[in-house]
């Protein structure tokens, strides 16, 4: 999308529309939709690049697409220079390379810890990209972080994810039990955790709430992206369905003897229940998946 504006300082109106701006292009990759808007400014020699880019659900992971947000930087030398600095409360990048005569400048910084506002310039000084991103109404971007962060998905608290937990599975007396909530990156997950054991037989069994995190549960869980069904000597793998809700299954007997079995369930794109048993059958984690009150998920956030 292209316009012509003189002076280039004057900055684009588009901004304040919608959550997505004025043109969405979400690019859908196992269900997490980052969503992005860029205009392009030009006037003889001078032109003007503005992107804004919400990560959505990947916002925790935002960082890891930009190094500057990960360390401080102050470099120059005579083709130009690149630092990090505070502008106007917010951390930024500013970058200038000059070649030929001609001056590229890069401008960028976060907004309410969600959203990146970049402007890359041709001929326009940092000081003109400056004074651009000034004339932006970036208090409307905090307001729609307030609101898109009030929007999400409460927690379970793991305490009642623990109360889920069998007191024993087949026999297996529950020897272990734990749960905690855990922040990263700005993502945040709730889980119990419970191990059953009876001499050389025993149970993993792990309930998570994915939280905000619930659009990364196609990376989590890879299954999830295909259909599944084989088998062989030393046993299977298949995916299937557990009360309508997408489940994986795999048993597998090791040289020694062992045998391994996983048990996997999704609830509402954001619970996953997971069992892994030594030395029992599939039977034995079906059973101990019908001691869990999935409807207690279903109708949860």
């Amino acid at each position: 999308m292209s316009s012509r504006v003189t002076p280039l300082r004057l900055a684009p109106s588009w901004l304040t529309t919608n959550p997505c701006f004025d043109t969405q292009r979400k690019a859908p990759a196992y269900q997490i939709f980052p969503c992005f808007s860029d205009k392009f400014y030009e006037e003889g020699d001078r032109s003007l690049h503005i992107e804004i880019v919400d990560p959505g659900t990947l916002q925790g992971f935002a960082a890891l697409g930009y190094s500057w947000m990960q360390q401080d930087i102050d470099q120059e030398d005579e083709d130009g220079y690149e630092r990090t600095l505070t502008l106007d409360g917010r951390r930024a990048y500013e970058k200038v390379t000059r070649y030929d005569g001609t001056i590229e400048a890069e401008l960028s910084t976060v907004v309410a810890d969600r959203f990146i506002v970049s402007l890359e310039g041709t001929n326009v000084p940092p000081e003109a990209l400056r004074e651009v991103l000034r004339s932006m109404d970036l208090a409307a971007l905090e307001e729609m972080a307030k609101e898109l962060g009030e929007a999400k998905a409460e927690l379970t608290d793991f305490r009642v994810l623990k109360e889920m937990l069998p007191e024993s599975i087949d026999g297996l007396e529950r020897v272990e039990a734990s749960g905690e909530r855990s922040s990263a990156m700005g993502m945040q997950v709730s889980q119990a955790m419970a191990t059953y054991r009876d001499g050389d037989r025993a149970v993993r069994l792990k309930i998570s709430d994915m939280g905000s995190m619930q659009h990364m549960m196609g990376f989590a869980t890879v299954w999830m992206r295909q259909e599944i069904d084989r088998e062989t000597e030393r046993g299977y793998e298949r995916t299937t369905r557990y009360q309508g809700h997408p489940a994986y299954e795999k048993m597998e007997r090791l040289d020694d003897g062992t045998t391994h079995a996983t048990l996997q369930v999704v609830v509402r794109d954001r619970y996953m229940i997971e069992l892994e048993g030594t030395n029992v059958s599939m039977d034995v984690l079906r059973a101990a998946l019908e001691q869990i009150d999935l409807s207690r998920l279903e109708g949860k956030g």
